[in-house]
């Protein structure tokens, strides 16, 4: 099975951004992550979006509408992406059009859900993916860390199963689990279920606390240090074709307390919350200063050419990192800019 790099970045297959932005270009994101409602059917512990839950969510004439916006622009301006995720739950929004209307311009889109609404069966062809949030194996756990009755988990293990078993699909099927002193020993078997199933991929990636949230586990180093090998040797027993990835690189991250000099990774990657404000950092969702613009109120091409985003991502560039969230998303593709920007001698012996 091909690797999809979830434990890197794929900035290095993105070659003419990059050089464009090496050149000073001011490009356009690659990806965008959209939050199209703050609302949730669950009520997770390690929700990291739990300040975020004032009442908001985008009607079905402004997704048309972004969707029209969003497919506009130069190629190194255009974006290529849309991961449905964010403040709240996706498919409690009817979400049918938008995915047909952005697909049809050539535009991939993937989900993250949890699983409980089965709304996205009606477009779900139309994805690149679909990752399942799902934090336990057992009922009491599941109820316990996702804030819903045990008895949801069968429900969304039969969903996942169903929606992984569809021939000739042309999207991929994921499950993800956020390591947690309650799950830990659950995530062997829930490894061994979902390799029962037709799930491409099952990953493990460790908590780590939004600097806005109240939801913090305190997980600590030496929890996660003296367990993810245990993890690794586990998964490396599972037979069939599912590939079971833990992240290694995030979890180093936690271990080192490493961080990168500065995000120039902000060009290439945009949050838009369900309100339409847009964001480089998703740590910074609703922090004014940080607002690149909104997309109710601006086309999205006038917000990527404004100079306030240029502004603000002159200040991401340089930006101190040490008080990040720790395991950022964007960690690898800064290590990466940061290289290419500060070779090393011997980068010209290949």
């Amino acid at each position: 099975m091909t690797s999809h790099d979830l434990d890197s970045h794929k900035l290095h297959y993105h070659p003419e951004r990059v050089a464009a932005w090496l050149s000073g270009f001011v490009v356009g994101p690659i990806t965008i992550e959209l939050s199209v409602t703050t609302a949730c059917n669950q009520r997770c512990s390690f929700c990291g979006f739990d300040y975020r839950r004032s009442p908001h969510a985008m009607t079905g004439k402004q997704l048309s509408s972004l969707a029209v916006e969003l497919a506009k622009g130069m190629p190194l301006r255009r974006l290529r992406a849309v991961s449905l995720a964010g403040e709240g739950e996706p498919t409690l929004v009817d979400l049918e059009e938008f995915v047909t209307l952005v697909t049809g311009a050539n535009i991939r889109v993937g989900m993250m859900t949890n699983g409980m609404s089965r709304s996205f069966l009606k477009y779900v062809d139309r994805l690149s993916w679909i990752r399942f949030s799902v934090n336990a194996a057992k009922e009491d756990t599941y109820g316990l860390l996702h804030g819903v009755k045990g008895s949801t988990l069968n429900t969304v293990l039969e969903t996942i199963s169903e929606v992984a078993a569809k021939k000739d699909r042309g999207y991929t099927v994921g499950v993800q689990t956020v390591l947690l002193p309650e799950n830990f020993l659950e995530t062997y078997t829930l490894a061994n279920i979902l390799g029962k199933m037709d799930v491409d991929y099952y990953i493990v990636k460790p908590f780590t606390h939004h600097p806005q949230s109240a939801n913090d586990t305190a997980v600590s180093d030496d929890y996660y240090q003296s367990h993810v090998e245990r993890l690794a040797e586990h998964f490396s027993t599972l037979k069939g074709p599912m590939r079971a990835i833990i992240r290694r690189n995030a979890f180093s991250t936690l271990f080192g307390k490493r961080t990168p000099r500065g995000c120039p990774a902000a060009s290439f990657f945009h949050f838009v919350s369900a309100n339409g404000g847009v964001y480089s950092c998703n740590s910074d969702v609703g922090i004014d200063a940080c607002c690149i613009g909104n997309v109710f109120a601006d086309p999205w091409q006038t917000i990527i050419k404004d100079q306030r985003r240029k502004k603000i991502l002159t200040a991401y560039d340089s930006r101190d990192c040490s008080k990040c969230r720790l395991a950022c998303r964007l960690y690898a593709a800064n290590e990466y800019l940061l290289r290419l920007r500060n070779p090393s001698p011997h980068d010209s012996f290949i």
